[in-house]
């Protein structure tokens, strides 16, 4: 199966290379060539890699949001939130700044490939003794009750706000309290569920009456019309491939659903950000195609726009990205979101914009910032991608929590790419948070259990 996917890729590919050269309209060769060196870089490394991982992330972004995208933005003469158009020459130098995005990426990153992802070989967790298995699977219960009865009360009982994103978006709701629900409570529901369906799937268990009533509480206290669709993508798609479709997971096959994923599914979830509130759910209301047609696809566009009119920032952007978790009550001067600051500045007319990292390290440090900004950055993520393909031992739980964690963050790591920082950043800390979390109280419950047969032992003696 892994072929017929690297068929379907490729045919992806030369979809679109027949799409653009039908097009009869203008074409600078030196823009285009551009862009067609980065296309080529991105299809090298991800024809290298043995797995989905942060590497192929950054491949796939480049490949879609600074390859093909702004091929057909200048060819067809695209642009967003009501701005016009930018000059030539900001076109071209956008494209170069992304082409040494690339370039010193992989410079960084290295030509490691990586370990092929091996979820049929795990093993059954083992515990140390029935008790521990008892206590493993009530505490398992109660947390599961306890977050879904959170966010049930924190969205007011109410099964259409928990269902829907557009309905929970007319309550007077907090931002740290949305933040936390949205980008920590909630995933850390999600991956509670998703590592027990996981392990059941690999023990043997065939879909019954538990894998069913896990589903559903997905469904409901985690729906994926209910949260950002970044986030329904970087959860909903390690759930189909780990759980349900072990045997067709690779480099070819996650790249696959998650084109279809940002091409077809993405613009039928945003009729529901939207959606009107009422006694009868209309969605005729609601859908239009602008969506499929203009958006959500303009990181390169921004970026041409940050050069053409000659945006900068104090300096400080990435930093207060960094330290998004420091109250503004504690440092009155931290920066908003640059997606919003430059918004305001290039009077667009949408403010929660895409600003991609390499336009962020653009603007607060110049071209510098961004060979050096890219290659520490293919420096960390090839020591991450090296970390968490590592085999654990065999019938841990972590052996189960780092694959999860790692397909989860490495989809994560395009919305990381395409910005703004500040939020994206937020937003990925809080769901790799979720694992820490999940990993510390099984250490704990772990250590509970060993203290208590040894006390025990001790009484015995």
């Amino acid at each position: 199966m892994t072929r017929a996917f690297q068929l379907l890729f490729a045919l992806i590919i030369a979809g679109f290379l027949f799409v653009y050269f039908s097009i009869a309209t203008r074409i600078d060769p030196l823009y285009a060539g551009t862009h067609f060196l980065i296309i080529a870089l991105a299809l090298w490394h991800i024809t290298r890699l043995k797995r989905f991982n942060l590497g192929a992330s950054f491949s796939f972004f480049a490949l879609f949001f600074f390859g093909f995208i702004p091929l057909f933005e200048y060819k067809l003469n695209i642009t967003y939130s009501e701005a016009s158009a930018a000059r030539d020459s900001s076109y071209l130098f956008a494209g170069i700044l992304a082409l040494l995005s690339s370039i010193f990426f992989y410079l960084g990153y290295g030509l490691d490939k990586g370990s092929p992802m091996k979820v049929l070989t795990l093993g059954d967790v083992r515990y140390l003794n029935r008790r521990h298995r008892q206590l493993s699977i009530a505490a398992a219960v109660i947390a599961i009750a306890a977050l879904s009865a959170g966010i049930a009360l924190y969205f007011e009982l109410d099964v259409g706000n928990m269902l829907f994103r557009g309905f929970a978006e007319q309550l007077e709701l907090s931002a740290f309290g949305y933040s936390s629900i949205s980008f920590f409570v909630r995933p850390l529901l999600f991956n509670l569920i998703l590592v027990i369906l996981f392990i059941r799937a690999r023990q043997g268990s065939s879909v019954d009456l538990v894998t069913f009533v896990l589903c559903m509480l997905l469904m409901v206290f985690v729906s994926p019309l209910g949260i950002p669709r970044t986030l329904t993508g970087a959860l909903y798609i390690p759930l189909l491939m780990l759980v349900f479709l072990p045997r067709l997971i690779s480099t070819y096959s996650v790249l696959c659903v998650i084109i279809f994923a940002v091409l077809l599914v993405a613009p039928i979830a945003d009729i529901f950000r939207s959606i009107q509130a009422g006694p009868e759910v209309d969605l005729l209301s609601n859908f239009n195609l602008d969506y499929a047609f203009s958006g959500h696809f303009d990181a390169f566009f921004n970026l041409t726009q940050v050069i053409d009119l000659s945006y900068s920032s104090a300096g400080l952007q990435i930093a207060g990205a960094l330290l998004f978790w420091i109250p503004r009550a504690i440092w009155p001067g931290k920066p908003v979101g640059t997606s919003f600051d430059f918004a305001e500045f290039a009077g667009l007319s949408a403010h929660n914009v895409s600003f991609p990292l390499t336009a962020e390290l653009y603007v607060d440090f110049g071209i510098l910032g961004v060979v050096l900004g890219m290659y520490v950055l293919g420096v960390i993520y090839r020591r991450l991608d090296a970390y968490l393909s590592k085999p654990r031992e065999a019938g841990s739980l972590s052996a189960y929590l780092v694959p999860v964690a790692h397909l989860e963050l490495s989809i994560l790591g395009i919305y990381l790419l395409r910005g703004s920082l500040l939020s994206s950043f937020a937003f990925t800390v809080g769901v790799a948070s979720t694992f820490a979390v999940l990993g510390f109280f099984n250490a704990a419950l772990r250590g509970f259990e060993i203290r208590r047969c040894r006390n025990h032992g001790a009484v015995k003696a």
